[in-house]
Order: C-alpha cells, then sequence, then structure tokens
C-alpha cells in the first residue's frame, strides 16, 4: 500500500486534475489489460505522466501505426504496424480512463512488491 499511496502523491503533484478516490479500485475496467505489459514504455511516456500526455502520446503514435497508414508497405510491414498500433490503443484505453489506470497501477506494483520480496525479477 505504502508504495501504491506514493504513486498517488506524485501523480497528484504533477496533474492537479487527478482525484484518487476508494471507488477507483470496485469501478468496472474500461479494458481488459495486460498487467505484463508496460503501457506507458508502449506510449512512451512516464508512470506519472497527465492524462493530457496520454492523450497526446496516443495520438501521435496512432498517427504512425494506423492501418490506414500502411498504404505502400509490404504485408509484413502492415502486420508488424497493426500490431504496434493494437498495443497502443491497448495502452491508451487502459491509461485514459482512471479507475482502470488505478487498477492497473495497483496490481503491476502489488506485483513488483511480491517479487521484490520472493526475490523474483518483474517482468517489464
Amino acid at each position: 500500500w505504502q508504495k501504491f499511496s506514493e504513486r498517488d502523491k506524485k501523480r497528484k503533484d504533477r496533474d492537479p486534475n487527478f482525484k484518487p478516490i476508494d471507488a477507483d479500485f470496485e469501478a468496472q475496467k474500461a479494458h481488459k489489460y495486460d498487467k505484463g505489459i508496460n503501457y506507458y514504455k508502449v506510449l512512451g511516456i512516464d508512470e506519472y505522466g497527465t492524462n493530457d500526455e496520454v492523450k497526446k502520446a496516443y495520438r501521435k503514435l496512432s498517427l504512425t501505426y494506423h492501418p490506414d497508414k500502411t498504404s505502400g508497405k509490404t504485408q509484413e510491414e502492415k502486420d508488424e504496424m497493426a500490431e504496434i498500433f493494437m498495443e497502443v490503443k491497448n495502452a491508451y484505453k487502459t491509461l485514459s480512463d482512471e479507475p482502470t489506470r488505478r487498477q492497473y497501477d495497483f496490481e503491476r506494483d502489488r506485483d513488483a512488491v511480491s517479487a521484490d520480496t520472493h526475490g523474483k525479477k518483474v517482468q517489464e
């Protein structure tokens, strides 16, 4: 819990619009995420980034990897770009919804603490 409340404090310091509430953990997830994927790295943002930073990163990456932008590419390149686009889209769905993002962060922090306690390496 301590690590998680530190995360909330850091996010609140960076984003004055961030208003954590306990009900976030009971809310339905906006998206079934994969906690093994670091969606912050997918979008290329800091884990304490604001919702505006999430949105800007998504827009920028979707312009690059959107399936409509793949004309003239080989099928292999199109498939790779489609896979990247799906990860970018999933990252946006997870991180743009506050309750889902908090649940995602909590599960990743919990797994990191558990792995550290048991001497295992955390999956990045």
